[in-house]
């Protein structure tokens, strides 16, 4: 055993190993990418500054040529076309105004153009970054569905990671660390929480055996012990006939029979904590209901003839409107409502009319 988890761990360090690499390899691709981008923008904005002013430098140097030519002609000319060259030296120096505006504008968008293409850039590694990680990824989710064992481990790996797991595991510290809790602040109490339930079943016991009746013959006191506290012991079956399914097995009368004149429509079957509850027969589900008196959680099931109740429940299989089959499991049993210790009361109808169910069981 100690060399397969050897060998568990084995596997497991070399897949963490080879994810390890592959993430450390994809991020630095990812990073010089990045670097790459920024050093080829930074180029192309310097560039751009460059050659806009040189343009400009030219453009002055231009300008500053014909207007000393200009001067010139002035300085030489001085006749009745003086207005005329003035005029026309004024829209030359527009015109080298609106020249020198245009490249102001052009040298203003350089960096604009510049960080624009460097995020198209920028954007366009990222793609093929992310493509390339999904394709790298779906290889390797690949490889491991075609192996069986790699596939199990991912799989444990997904459940031990989901939230219902890891809700399940806060639920188990939380009730582990509150029963700490519970003995050390208090040891006796929690000794006798513990066995309580296996005391009220001793005494209840004791007293549906004493009130039973010349219709109903109990079976003996069953001893109690480590291997069957959970089931409420053992005991004699009551008979069937086939007539109805068997509401929780093994069968024995744990307390109060059928007794109508005094009020008690049912028999009490001894079961244990949570021990299923099964449908006694075919029919459709018209109660589903929670209390914490009288019957506690009870369902009741109705057919075309039979009718049954099913009383001091744990928690529900089924819903208002569901029809069920006889013998599915339809409950689990406990001690809710008006109850000294896990039973189940059960009541039976036949055509309307209160039966006792051990004579139809």
């Amino acid at each position: 055993m100690d060399a397969f988890i050897k060998w568990l761990w084995g596997i497991a360090s070399r897949v963490y190993y080879i994810f390890s690499t592959i993430y450390s390899t994809v991020v630095d691709v990812v990073m010089h990418a990045w670097a790459w981008v920024n050093n080829k923008a930074s180029e192309a904005y310097q560039s751009a500054i460059s050659w806009a002013q040189s343009r400009i430098n030219d453009i002055r140097a231009w300008a500053n040529s014909q207007i000393d030519y200009i001067r010139s002609v002035v300085n030489n000319v001085k006749s009745g076309i003086w207005n005329d060259v003035v005029s026309w030296v004024n829209d030359k120096i527009t015109d080298v105004r609106v020249s020198i505006a245009l490249v102001r504008q052009l040298f203003d968008r350089v960096p604009d153009l510049a960080k624009e293409w460097g995020k198209y850039f920028a954007d366009q590694v990222r793609e093929y970054a992310r493509l390339g990680l999904q394709e790298l990824v779906s290889n390797i989710n690949r490889v491991v569905d075609s192996n069986s064992w790699l596939s199990a481990i991912k799989s444990n790996l997904l459940y031990v990671t989901s939230p219902d797991f890891l809700s399940k595991i806060k639920t188990l510290l939380d009730t582990g660390f509150n029963n700490l809790s519970t003995f050390i602040s208090d040891p006796v109490g929690f000794a006798v929480a513990s066995i309580f339930p296996i005391f009220v079943d001793i005494f209840c016991y004791a007293i549906g055996y004493g009130l039973g009746t010349i219709n109903e013959t109990l079976p003996p006191i069953p001893a109690w012990g480590a291997n069957n506290s959970n089931n409420g012991g053992s005991g004699t079956d009551i008979p069937s006939t086939g007539q109805i399914s068997a509401p929780c097995s093994p069968l024995y009368v744990s307390g109060y029979t059928y007794t109508p004149n005094t009020g008690h429509y049912g028999v009490d079957f001894g079961i244990g904590m949570g021990q299923a509850i099964y449908a006694a027969h075919n029919g459709k589900v018209i109660l589903v209901q929670s209390g914490s008196s009288g019957y506690g959680n009870n369902i009741i099931i109705e057919s075309d003839k039979l009718w049954s109740r099913y009383a001091h429940l744990q928690s529900f299989n089924v819903t208002a409107g569901q029809t069920v089959s006889a013998g599915a499991k339809i409950a689990a049993g406990d001690s809710t409502g008006n109850s000294t210790g896990a039973h189940l009361h059960f009541e039976l109808k036949i055509n309307g009319n209160f039966v006792n169910p051990v004579s139809y069981l």
